[in-house]
């Protein structure tokens, strides 16, 4: 315990982060979103009273709340975004995800001349597991050297790298040990680069002695870990949890945020509780006469459509921060096109859609179908 932080940071935290596919990331990426955002504001909600019957406030404040919501979405939609090289991007041919990681980078030094990042930014590799470790520190071996190129020596503000699916501590030791290394190499400050923690295996809650090992990743880490986020759907799919009760409010992923709570407390890492499938969409709307659910209020950020409750007074569950995550496509997730609403491919009601991989046997197969990008969620996540 000594050799952790044993404090809360006063730095300020995100309160959403999308996660987008990489081959899809472009400079001006969250403005897209945000006005993505605007629109379904106002269709579904185009005043203040319309917009506080959905999410359940008291009319005195309304008004002032509704107004300043617009206005975050024309300002700063998106706090911050992960360019996803895992379940948003999938897994392809080494040639193209090469090319994707420098074109990311190409983006991202574009989008820091034009001031058109969110204030947090960074992506997700691919799992350092036997078979992907290495497909995931070329793809951010790649990435950090075209970024650097481009800016001369420079990241982004508030850069990071997430870890997903991690099952014992010599991962997020590795990782480290790669950050030395790419540190040394461009000659950056020691400790420039940090990483956040996917917590969406059942071994990162209890190893196989019975212990949490959460404390050990982040000692790890080395001081590093800045965030540790819970996976929902891959956690629950690795307790053979079937599809359809796959939920944020699942008696097992209560479990897991509390063990995550108890074990972070007082380390200064910032905790996101999860992600969901349902969302403020036609797909998923509240019942006549009544609001939006908590679990639909406090989505995920994978489509547009979110960034406006997203940006609402927040709302916290068991002292964790509403969800960062981008949820993965699912059977519930559905497209529009000119004939109606149908289930053709996973698309999170919006153009852009994540490639959905299978969760469990008792996925239907049109969540393995490819999509074309992430959803127009998040302001989705």
């Amino acid at each position: 315990m000594t050799a952790r932080k044993l404090a809360t940071s006063p730095a300020r935290q995100a309160v959403h982060t999308v996660y987008g596919g990489a081959h899809l990331f472009r400079a001006d990426s969250a403005r897209k979103l945000g006005d993505l955002a605007l629109r379904s504001l106002d269709e579904y909600a185009p005043d203040a009273k319309t917009f506080a019957a959905a999410v359940g406030l008291a009319p005195g404040p309304a008004a002032t709340i509704y107004d300043r919501i617009r206005e975050k979405l024309r300002r700063e939609p998106v706090e911050d975004f992960r360019i996803d090289f895992e379940d948003g991007y999938g897994n392809r041919p080494d040639a193209e995800e090469d090319a994707t990681a420098r074109s990311a980078a190409a983006e991202v030094a574009a989008g820091m001349v034009s001031g058109a990042l969110p204030p947090f930014i960074g992506i997700r590799i691919k799992s350092l597991s036997q078979d992907l470790s290495k497909r995931a520190l070329r793809t951010l071996e790649l990435f950090l050297g075209a970024l650097l190129e481009r800016t001369h020596g420079r990241l982004p503000a508030n850069f990071a790298v997430t870890l997903p699916k991690i099952v014992v501590t010599e991962q997020v030791a590795a990782l480290v040990s790669a950050f030395e290394a790419l540190e040394r190499r461009h000659k950056l400050a020691r400790g420039t680069l940090r990483l956040e923690l996917m917590v969406e295996t059942p071994q990162s809650i209890m190893d196989a002695a019975g212990r949490c090992p959460l404390g050990d990743f982040v000692d790890a880490a080395r001081g590093r870990c800045v965030a540790a986020h819970f996976g929902v759907y891959d956690y629950t799919a690795a307790l053979d949890i079937t599809a359809a009760e796959q939920r944020m409010q699942h008696p097992a992923c209560d479990h897991a945020r509390q063990v995550m709570q108890v074990a972070l407390a007082g380390t200064g890492v910032w905790l996101s509780d999860g992600a969901t499938t349902l969302m403020p969409v036609p797909r998923h709307r509240a019942p006549a006469g009544g609001s939006l659910t908590a679990e639909q209020i406090a989505a995920g950020d994978c489509i547009t459509t979110t960034c406006a409750t997203r940006s609402r007074p927040p709302t916290t569950r068991a002292g964790i921060s509403t969800p960062r995550n981008c949820p993965p496509a699912t059977r519930r997730c559905t497209v529009s096109s000119s004939r109606g609403w149908r289930r053709p491919r996973c698309a999170c009601a919006g153009s852009w859609s994540r490639r959905p991989r299978r969760r469990s046997s008792a996925t239907c197969s049109t969540t393995r179908r490819r999509g074309r990008g992430y959803s127009t969620s998040f302001c989705a996540g």
